[in-house]
C-alpha cells in the first residue's frame, strides 16, 4: 500500500525583542525564528501481509451476498509530527516503522431490479489491532442499464 502524506507546520514569532551586543559577546551564538510557513510531502510503502476467507452467496436467483474478512500485518504505520522534524531545511519527517495487525471487512449485497438494474448495498470496515477504532465506509448504488436510460430520455440513435 502507497501512502502519500503532506504536513504543513506554520511557525510565527509571538514576542519580539532588541539586544544591544558589544564586543565581548561578538561570538555568541544567536538563533531567530522567523516566520514562515514549511510543508513536507512524503510518500510511504508498506507491506500488507493477511489471510481471509470470502463468501459469494446466491440465496435466491436475483441476489447476491459478498462476505470476506481479512486479518494480517502491516510492514510499518508513518507516525508523522512536525514538532519531532530533526532538519526544516532537509524537510525530515519522524517515521516510525512497526509491525501492526489490521483487519478488513468488506461486505455488499446486490439485489437485481427489473429493466436489467441493479441495486448495490456495500460496507468496508477497516482498522489497525489492538487500540485503533475502525474505519467505516458505507455506500448504496444504483446500476442502470445504459440501453434503459436512453429510452427513458426518449433519444434515438
Amino acid at each position: 500500500m502507497v501512502n502519500k502524506y503532506t504536513t504543513t507546520t506554520t511557525v510565527s514569532n509571538v514576542k519580539t525583542d532588541t539586544a544591544v551586543i558589544d564586543s565581548s559577546v561578538a561570538r555568541a551564538v544567536f538563533r531567530s525564528d522567523v516566520n514562515n510557513q514549511t510543508s513536507f510531502n512524503n510518500n510511504f510503502l508498506d507491506g500488507y501481509f493477511g489471510a481471509g476467507f470470502t463468501f459469494d452467496l446466491q440465496p435466491y436467483k436475483s441476489a447476491e451476498f459478498f462476505f470476506q474478512p481479512t486479518i494480517g500485518w502491516t510492514t510499518g504505520i508513518p507516525t508523522l509530527s512536525p514538532v519531532n522534524t530533526q532538519n526544516y531545511n532537509n524537510k525530515v519527517i519522524s517515521v516510525t516503522k512497526q509491525w501492526h495487525m489490521f483487519y478488513l471487512v468488506r461486505a455488499y449485497y446486490i439485489q437485481k431490479l427489473s429493466g436489467m438494474s441493479t441495486l448495490v448495498l456495500g460496507t468496508d470496515m477497516r482498522g489497525f489491532l489492538p487500540k485503533d477504532a475502525p474505519q467505516l465506509a458505507t455506500y448504496i448504488g444504483l446500476n442502470v442499464n445504459v440501453n434503459n436510460v436512453i429510452k427513458l430520455l426518449g433519444i434515438n440513435n
